[in-house]
């Protein structure tokens, strides 16, 4: 087997594999996770796979052990390999000085200026190396379709997808990506980055930014979906400038874009959970969904109704048998008795005549005071009329 696995960890009904192994396109041993859902490792069946690029000082493990990622691979039936963001252990002068160039700073890809060279090839490691060890792997080679790849990736991971994407039509099914840093070209990350591994020449620099490569795009229906949280202090800086990559793809008369300006505190995901608990579902609907939560209730059924506020009612967590919420029929209830047992040191009394803002400082606590708790339990929404 061409890896080594350092740690197998039980993951919403599937399994989480940190591995390692040694690559010839970087010379040093390079660090990956691998997810393999309950359909892969429960069922046998052959499943897709999704490429998740990290960004800037991360790890194979920032969005496998913080993210969860894993909770949504299973329920669809994906794959998940997390990759490393660059070479580690090659002594360069300088590659740990800054956080934002060097080790865990690879930019996704291969550099031309030296000692870079010599090893930062992470876009060789990313598109060829890594897929051709995995899928070749006879351990876990026989649970992935290699016809069936898409890539994902969060800013600097952004990027990275991004400009895989474009640079190797029909190699990826489809591409996404979570406040990319969309035009390098122009901001102080990429500026730095490319002259340090490409060299002064700018002309060069096109060749890995999405935004001038989306222009060149010959592949049809771009497939592309782009989030960006318009609160995000980055993209207040300059340093993501999705603008542009919109504006380029327009103009070049490129369709499949779309690129999603987030602008509320709670994640979109949430917030829809609780909108729609307030206004109800179509028969027969059902939705499994993780909650990040405060550890003390393992799972939460509520049955809403069109017109009617929902009932919601708790059971306790296997280890925290004892310690039982009380019942409510009001969500503003459920989320003052959150904000009771974990409240935001940085919290504000605010005086609120609106019922609406009311309601959406309740979500915004309620999803914060979960998520800072760095816990889960398991929530069934069981929607009937």
């Amino acid at each position: 087997m061409a890896f080594t696995i350092k740690a197998t960890i039980a993951s919403f009904g599937g399994t989480l594999y940190k591995l390692s192994h040694k690559s010839a396109a970087t010379g040093t041993d390079m660090a990956v996770n691998l997810y393999l859902p309950p359909q892969a490792t429960k069922q046998g069946q052959k499943v897709p796979v999704l490429f998740y690029l990290s960004g800037l000082t991360c790890s194979p493990d920032n969005c496998s052990e913080k993210g969860f990622f894993q909770h949504g691979a299973a329920r669809r039936g994906l794959a998940v390999v997390y990759p490393d963001t660059s070479p580690r252990g090659l002594g360069y002068p300088g590659e740990a000085d800054a956080w934002d160039f060097g080790v865990a700073a690879g930019f996704y890809l291969n550099a031309t200026q030296d000692p870079w060279a010599r090893g930062y090839r992470m876009e060789e490691y990313v598109v060829d190396e890594l897929p051709r060890v995995l899928f070749g792997d006879a351990e876990f080679g026989k649970h992935l379709d290699s016809a069936r790849v898409s890539i994902t990736g969060h800013s600097m991971g952004g990027h990275g997808a991004l400009t895989l994407y474009l640079k190797y039509p029909g190699k990826y099914a489809s591409v996404s990506a979570f406040a990319p840093v969309a035009n390098p070209s122009k901001c102080p990350w990429g500026e730095k980055a490319f002259a340090g591994y490409l060299g002064p020449d700018k002309e060069e620099w096109k060749k890995h930014d999405a935004t001038e490569l989306v222009a060149g795009w010959k592949g049809g229906d771009l497939k592309a979906l782009v989030d960006v949280g318009t609160g995000d202090n980055f993209y207040k800086q300059g340093q993501l400038l999705p603008e542009n990559l919109e504006k380029a793809a327009k103009e070049a008369g490129v369709s499949g874009l779309q690129v999603r300006y987030q602008e509320v505190s709670v994640l979109p995901k949430f917030e829809r959970i609780y909108q729609a608990g307030r206004e109800g579902f179509g028969e027969g609907e059902k939705e499994e969904r993780i909650w990040i939560g405060s550890g003390w209730a393992s799972k939460l059924t509520y049955f809403p109704r069109a017109t009617t506020t929902p009932t919601i009612s708790w059971l306790p967590s296997a280890t925290n048998t004892s310690i039982m919420p009380p019942s409510t029929s009001a969500y503003s209830n459920l989320f003052a008795a959150q904000r009771e047992r974990r409240p935001m040191r940085h919290q504000k009394k605010k005086k609120k005549t609106s019922k609406q803002e009311k309601r959406t400082d309740e979500l915004r606590d309620a999803y914060w005071a979960d998520f800072y708790a760095k816990s889960l339990r398991s929530c069934t929404f069981r929607r009937i009329n």
